[in-house]
């Protein structure tokens, strides 16, 4: 081999991202399956699929259910030059993959892929995390709120803005959360005036908790505020 064809080739093998070359099939004028050209080694680690079994092969006969619309989009790319980038689950894979194609010869395309199972799974694990952390939130019946602390240029605290309540803390407070979201405490609780609100806000700034007794619109009911 020439000595710049070897360095594409060294390339195209050391990448570590699978690499699979694609050649449009047509008939009658019609794009209508696709020869796999060649793959890199990296393409085993992303797919699961060995080399050997595909190279040379048609697409569609070695994935019967490969997606039509994953293939109309290839074939775009082809015909247009676009890039086409997704991210999709592959069933033959049993694997999510991010996928890019790129237009590469005549008739040919080169798709780019990444496995990203391991990424998909850990963002639904906190995703279900953040759901049990919303029904316990919603369903406590100790009121509770989430507030952010606002900082001027100096870093100095100056204003906490409440972010969110539970239905406990509306009942508690006789408030609604859309009166009390995106508010100052002190502009919205009746039991938190300016005063007390730099009093939490600095205690809260050095890393300590803040308490204090308060007497809500229920008349002699009290409550403690932490």
């Amino acid at each position: 081999q020439e000595p710049g064809l070897q360095k594409y080739k060294q390339l195209f093998e050391n990448l570590t991202s699978g690499v699979l070359v694609q050649e449009i099939i047509y008939q009658d004028g019609k794009a209508v399956d696709a020869r796999i050209v060649d793959v890199n080694r990296a393409y085993f680690r992303h797919t699961g699929i060995p080399r050997e079994e595909i190279i040379g092969k048609r697409l569609k006969k070695i994935y019967p259910d490969y997606r039509e619309d994953l293939f109309r989009k290839m074939v775009e790319v082809v015909e247009n030059g676009t890039v086409f980038e997704s991210d999709e689950y592959m069933p033959q894979f049993g694997r999510y993959l991010s996928m890019a194609v790129h237009r590469f010869d005549r008739n040919k395309c080169v798709v780019i892929l990444e496995d990203i199972t391991g990424q998909v799974k850990a963002a639904e694990n906190i995703n279900k995390s953040e759901q049990k952390f919303r029904d316990l939130f919603r369903n406590m019946v100790i009121g509770l709120s989430v507030s952010k602390i606002i900082r001027n240029g100096k870093g100095k605290a100056q204003q906490a803005i409440i972010q969110d309540v539970n239905p406990a803390f509306e009942e508690i407070a006789g408030i609604s959360a859309e009166e009390l979201v995106g508010h100052p405490l002190n502009e919205t609780i009746p039991f938190c005036n300016k005063k007390t609100e730099v009093e939490l806000i600095r205690t809260v700034a050095n890393h300590r908790n803040f308490e204090m007794e308060i007497q809500c619109h229920r008349g002699e009911t009290h409550y403690r505020m932490i």
